[in-house]
């Protein structure tokens, strides 16, 4: 036989006070691990050390880069902003690590070099997307 004060007093749903939550706060909870998990193994790939950093026009010798680059973007600064919580959303991620690519693609040429290296990194992170579930957070 239950005693009186287990159930004294029940709540309803209706009289519970709901936590305050700030409709434009960015929830980070959900998907930035994944993506923290995301850089860092795509940033050991062996070939990935070309996006470390942002493209040097001067010490590469390619005085024209940020004629046809018009948003420059490495691996290191999206690095940066996800761990400054800077991305408000997955796609915001996305866009960034996509724009390391096609600068890539765009600025090399399909055939060069560079470009292989950079279509092997992007193999790499087409996988890690898959097996991490990436596609849940769209």
């Amino acid at each position: 036989m239950p005693t009186e004060d287990v159930a004294e007093a029940p709540t309803s749903i209706d009289s519970l006070e709901l936590p305050e939550i700030n409709e434009n706060q960015p929830i980070y909870e959900c998907w930035d691990k994944a993506a923290k998990r995301m850089i860092a193994s795509i940033w050991k790939h062996h070939q990935a050390w070309i996006f470390y950093e942002p493209v040097d026009p001067k010490k590469l010798n390619i005085p024209d880069y940020f004629d046809i680059i018009k948003q420059p973007m490495d691996f290191g600064t999206v690095k940066q902003k996800l761990n400054a919580n800077q991305y408000l959303k997955f796609q915001d991620f996305l866009y960034d690590l996509n724009l390391v690519f096609e600068n890539c693609l765009q600025y090399n040429g399909e055939n060069s070099q560079v470009s292989t290296m950079c279509k092997g990194v992007r193999e790499e992170f087409n996988k890690l997307y898959y097996h991490l579930g990436m596609d849940f957070y769209l």
